[in-house]
């Protein structure tokens, strides 16, 4: 009898630390195990066959018997070589260790030599993009966000940083005719290491007290890799400004 018992009670605690997985990709939506299977043979089924198509894991935060996984696909030209099973990986992007934390203070320069701090963003909500002029996805997507700003941009603040220096290029001459309307902030490099940026473009929402709400890299494109417009129902760029523009409120 005691046998049977200490069975049932180690039975029992095993089943309270059981851990359900769910996924997201960062942008306000979950999904299921069962859905997230769903949506890899999807990718796995329209994506051509020259491709690899890879599910990473790149940030994981565990509440109560819940494990929420931030997902990513990775997507590199086989050259001839035969496509493997998509096994999931796990590879922290130490971005997301600020997910749900006060964006790091800063105080950068914009283009008219203005110092633009942090703290003047608070009160509404932010996005923040970062760029440079060698980051081709960077440049394609500035006409989207501008849309956004000219949307948004009374009951939200739009920023950009990059990495450029104006001593060093005419960032001013380069913008021209490229649609981009941002206010843009210069010489943020070491910003960018501090939040441990690796790649671009990057586009950071933060709720009206600062606080990083989500990571996103560039805007949103469909699996033929065309721009998602704005007014869709499948843009979350929207969904997570829409979202933040409600809370603040």
């Amino acid at each position: 009898m005691k046998i049977k018992m200490l069975f049932v009670l180690l039975l029992s605690a095993f089943t309270s630390f059981a851990q359900t997985n769910v996924y997201t990709f960062n942008n306000g939506v979950v999904y299921t195990e069962k859905e997230m299977r769903i949506f890899i043979d999807t990718i796995e089924r329209t994506t051509p066959k020259n491709y690899q198509v890879t599910p990473v894991i790149y940030h994981k935060v565990s509440r109560k018997d819940t494990v929420l996984n931030y997902l990513v696909f990775s997507r590199e030209n086989l050259n001839g070589h035969p496509r493997k099973a998509f096994p999931i990986k796990y590879q922290q992007d130490s971005l997301f260790l600020f997910l749900d934390k006060p964006l790091p203070a800063f105080e950068l320069t914009d283009l008219n030599g203005k110092t633009i701090s942090s703290a003047s963003l608070k009160g509404k909500p932010t996005l923040i993009n970062f760029w440079n002029t060698a980051c081709g996805p960077c440049i394609a997507e500035m006409p989207q966000l501008s849309k956004l700003k000219d949307k948004y941009g009374h009951q939200m603040n739009f920023m950009s940083v990059t990495d450029d220096r104006s001593t060093e290029m005419d960032l001013t001459g380069f913008l021209e005719n490229k649609g981009f309307n941002y206010p843009v902030l210069e010489n943020g490099g070491d910003y960018k290491r501090l939040l441990k940026i690796t790649s671009l473009p990057r586009n950071i929402f933060l709720d009206k007290n600062g606080v990083v709400r989500y990571i996103q890299g560039n805007y949103p494109i469909d699996l033929q890799r065309n721009e998602i417009p704005a007014d869709s129902p499948d843009n979350y760029f929207t969904k997570i400004v829409n979202g933040l523009i409600v809370a603040s409120k």
